[in-house]
């Protein structure tokens, strides 16, 4: 595949402390700390992973509309 979300990253506030907060698509249903109060956040979403891979798909295939010699 070509293009990939994984590494891509939105921003949340802590729950805790309200600190702003880069988290990569990655790391969506995996535990990580807050760099500001140290709480442990999980964000939990069971489609998370197959939404991600379905768009990605989508996008490669936009790609591929646009460059037809990446077929």
């Amino acid at each position: 595949m070509g293009f990939s979300l994984r590494n891509m990253h939105f921003k949340i506030n802590c729950p805790n402390c309200n600190s702003e907060i880069k988290v990569k698509v990655k790391d969506v249903n995996v535990p990580f700390v807050c760099e500001s109060c140290g709480k442990t956040i999980h964000l939990q979403d069971k489609n998370f992973s197959q939404n991600v891979r379905e768009a990605e798909k989508l996008i490669s295939k936009f790609e591929k509309s646009f460059n037809p010699s990446r077929h």
